[in-house]
Formats: structure tokens, sequence, C-alpha cells
């Protein structure tokens, strides 16, 4: 539109001050956000970053409104893939499934988070609950005053043959509970993804720890970090080792693989440069089939630089490391064949054709040759696609059982791909809650559930 000069004379005459105070006010807003719009896409510069989170925390509430107002807790709640139908078990083939007892965590119809132990026709062995908020009541300095249970979720679980379980609550601290629900320690560090213990029933456990400055160790690094952290504790819940990731890249003399990065999180303007998502140690009884490597040594997978590194486990350097096809992966590990297996997310890349995503896969790759294998990818016949987190587990059959985080589904295949065995935790006909792991174990598992054990009513 166009305004000659009688024009914005006659608005001059005719229109009051107050009124042009106000268009003068709303000119000044939209100036503002334009120019804080390209600096945003110049760089994370303020007030560019304030303006940015802002809209994020916005957009954030608007989509998980129930969540916030205490109706639901739809943050743990996905829309039902049409072509999973059913509830619990769906799919058993008693023939080519591993036996054997299942452990699930997830949030559950009574809205709280915990585990349940499963037999292989679905029924429920035994269950743990807990809250977040009644864990950390009594831990000052910890965040759970400003936490709330639906807030956050458990990722990374391990079973004892007792039924007593360590878990990661999701970059809220590392607990040990008894049969009943009852805490046997607790690890006050933000924690979260994964729980592996080695043979000498140490945990290794992902934690990190917030940079709100540039940190001099990291040259070049300019903004704050969200520094990952590998931490060993013993078995009474001590962190007796801490190993600081970046700290090893940049002493390896490979800070080339970290200066290009630009991942912010979304949740603040800190800098969330590797992701750490999973850990596993070199055991000795694998050692020989990796030449390359020696017991102790670490494997970790670094999400948001699609990277995966072996550390020295004397050096804390880094001794072998690769960069594939794979994007955005979960869960690394040693495998008893010397190769090393992953869930390939891939995440939420849409197709040419716009309509359906590109599907999650299950690699194996030989870290002498680097050669990627697919052992298992969504097809047609069972499309499987989670685009963050999700879990995989290579079972001594040769099946491969699949945590499908963003489906609520865990299912386990055969050599052959086709699918032996099929679990929904479905929410309601048209929802399902997601699953963050599930674990098979031997059946001897469940020995501590049977014989009349009677937990106290919390």
């Amino acid at each position: 539109m166009h305004f000659s000069k009688s024009g914005i004379h006659f608005f001059k005459q005719h229109v009051p001050k107050w009124q042009w105070l106000k268009i003068y006010f709303v000119s000044a807003v939209l100036a503002l956000f334009f120019i804080s719009g390209m600096l945003v896409g110049i760089g994370n510069l303020a007030p560019a970053i304030w303006l940015k989170d802002g809209v994020l925390a916005f957009q954030d509430w608007a989509e998980h409104y129930q969540h916030y107002s205490g109706l639901r807790p739809d943050k743990f709640i996905r829309k039902a893939r049409p072509s999973l139908r059913g509830s619990g078990v769906v799919i058993y083939d008693k023939v080519q499934a591993y036996p054997g007892v299942t452990l699930i965590t997830s949030m559950w119809g009574d809205y709280r988070n915990g585990a349940d132990l499963i037999d292989m026709d679905g029924k429920v062995l035994h269950q743990w609950r807990v809250s977040y908020n009644q864990i950390w009541a009594d831990t000052p300095g910890f965040p759970a005053s400003k936490i709330r249970d639906w807030d956050v979720d458990i990722h990374g679980a391990l079973l004892y043959p007792d039924g007593s379980m360590v878990f990661n609550f999701e970059y809220g601290g590392l607990v040990k509970i008894d049969q009943c629900s009852r805490v046997i320690w607790k690890l006050a560090r933000e924690t979260h993804h994964s729980v592996k213990m080695d043979d000498d029933g140490n945990l290794w456990v992902p934690a990190r720890k917030m940079h709100q400055k540039a940190d001099a160790r990291f040259p070049i690094l300019k903004t704050g970090i969200e520094e990952d952290l590998i931490l060993k504790v013993s078995p009474d819940g001590k962190v007796i080792r801490e190993i600081p990731v970046l700290s090893a890249i940049y002493k390896s003399d490979l800070a080339g693989l970290v200066l290009g990065v630009k991942n912010a999180d979304s949740a603040n303007t800190l800098t969330d440069i590797g992701h750490l998502n999973s850990i596993d140690v070199l055991s000795p009884r694998l050692a020989h089939q990796f030449p390359m490597f020696s017991a102790g040594d670490i494997l970790i997978s670094l999400r948001n630089l699609n990277l995966l590194i072996v550390l020295d486990s004397t050096t804390e350097k880094v001794k072998w490391w690769t960069m594939g096809s794979f994007a955005f992966q979960h869960d690394a590990h040693f495998m008893d064949d010397g190769r090393i297996g992953l869930l390939d997310n891939r995440g939420e890349v849409e197709n040419p054709l716009g309509v359906e995503l590109l599907g999650s896969r299950i690699l194996a790759i030989n870290p002498a040759t680097k050669q990627e294998t697919i052992l298992y990818r969504s097809g047609s016949d069972n499309f499987f696609h989670t685009p963050i987190r999700g879990k995989q587990q290579f079972l001594p059959n040769g099946n491969i059982l699949i945590t499908e985080w963003a489906a609520g589904r865990v299912f386990e295949v055969d050599k052959n791909g086709r699918v032996v065995w099929n679990y929904l935790n479905r929410y309601d006909e048209d929802e399902m809650y997601i699953i963050s792991q599930a674990t098979r174990y031997d059946a001897s598992y469940a020995h501590f559930a049977q014989g009349g054990l009677v937990c106290p009513k919390p």
C-alpha cells in the first residue's frame, strides 16, 4: 500500500496522538522481531537467543498444554500407528522367539513412571513404580522441586536377580531400588540414557555437566556447553571414575570432529555438542574378538556428531572412531562376533514424497574395515522408526529385541527379519505410551517374585 504526503498529513490531522503512539510502539516491536530474526539467521546472538527460546517455549506449551495443566502426561504419549492393533503381547511365536522374561520401562496406566516384568505371554509378574519428587525431596541443591513427576521419565535400567533395579531418571539422577520400589541408594548427578554393568559389577552411565560460559579447555567453542561425562559408579552408588568426553577428544588431537557443530539445545541456549547416549566396556570374554582393542576399552555413541568412539581405558585417548551412513544413532554395543552393533535412528527426515519417514535400522560395523551390514531395517511388512531414543538387544539365538520408543512398542525379529514377538503399551484406542527400554532376561530373574512376595502399599 502506498500513501502520498497528503495522505500522511490527513492521518496526522485526524488520528489522535495516543493512536500514533500505539502505532509507533507496534512498529518498534515488529522491527525488533525482524532484527532478532536476522540475528538468529546470522548466529546465536542475544537478544535473538532469548526471543528464540521464548518462541520455542511457547510452541512447547501450546503442543503440551494438557501436560502442563496436569490433565495427562502427553509428553509420553504418541498417536498410535494405524498398523499396530491390540494391546500387550499381540504376536508370540513360541518356537522362534527367545524365551525368558522382559523388563519394560515406561509410564503406565496410573500415570506413574516405573517398570513391568512380563512373561512371554504378556502376564505381569512384577511391577515397580517410582516418583521423582518423592525420591529427591530430601536432596538440597538437586532440582526435584523444579521438576514434576510428569516432566522426567526412566531412561536406562538394569535388573538384578534379586529383583532390585538401578535406573536413570532422564538427566535426573541414578537410583537403585529394591523389589518393593524402596530406595537403596541414589546418586545426585545428571545421569541419562543407559546403564551398563561391567564384569566387576560396576556401572557405566552417561552424565552431563552444564557450563553457562565458554570453557578455556575447549578453544574456539565460544558458547556455554553441556559437557558429556562418562561415569563409572561402584555397586554401592559412588562415582569412582569420571571421564570428560570433550577433553578426551581434544587431547587426542581430534578437535576438528566437534568444532563445526552448531547444535543448539531446544530448551536453553547451551550447546549440546555430542549428546552422549550409550557406553559399553569391552569385557575380557570378548577381547579376543577385537584384536585392535583391549579389555576395558570404552565404546561410546555421540548422537549429535553421528560419531562412534572407542577410548583407551588407560590413557583415556581416542583409539578408534567412525562416522558412517548412520544418523542420530543410539545404543552401540560390542557384539559377540567382533562387530559393533547400533540402532540407526536416521532422524526425522522425510522421504522425497513427504508421505512416510525413512525408517530406522539395526547396523553392525566391522571396526577393522568400518564396513557396515544392515541386520534389520524398516520395511513395508513392519514399518519401524523411532526418530529419537530406542534400543536393541542381540539375543543368544541370533534374534534382535528392538525398543521402538516413538511407537510405544517392543518387537523381536528372527534372523530372517520376521517378527516373532510384539508388545504394545497402549494408552487408549488411538494413542500409545512411549517405551524407553525393554530387556530380555533369563526366566530365573523372575524367581524373586514367586512365593508370595507382598510389598507394602506406597
